[in-house]
């Protein structure tokens, strides 16, 4: 369920990932700019850049689908409560029952 849900998510995020935007364009120019300063040349920055990209994407997708699996979980708890304050007690020490 978690890489399914990865997955979903990461096709979600990269749908927003667009070029043309100005949000994207303004991180790219920001991060490249980064590498630049950090002694890459201008093609590699803006490959390590679109690299760091993706890996932010693949990080909140990863964030994201731990946290549809953790409300599952949480589900699939809160309905066993009911389901075990339902059921039979058991008094220790009695005679078993027998059944046939």
């Amino acid at each position: 369920m978690l890489a399914h849900r990865s997955q979903f998510h990461q096709s979600r995020l990269i749908e927003n990932t667009i070029p043309s935007r100005g949000a994207y364009q303004q991180t790219m120019a920001q991060v490249t700019q980064y590498f630049i300063d950090h002694g890459s040349a201008m093609a590699q920055a803006q490959k390590q850049a679109f690299g760091w990209i993706a890996q932010q994407v693949e990080a909140q997708a990863t964030y994201l689908a731990y946290s549809d699996v953790f409300f599952t979980l949480m589900l699939v708890s809160a309905a066993a409560v009911p389901l075990a304050l339902i059921l039979r007690n058991v008094k220790l020490g009695a005679a078993a029952p027998v059944g046939h």
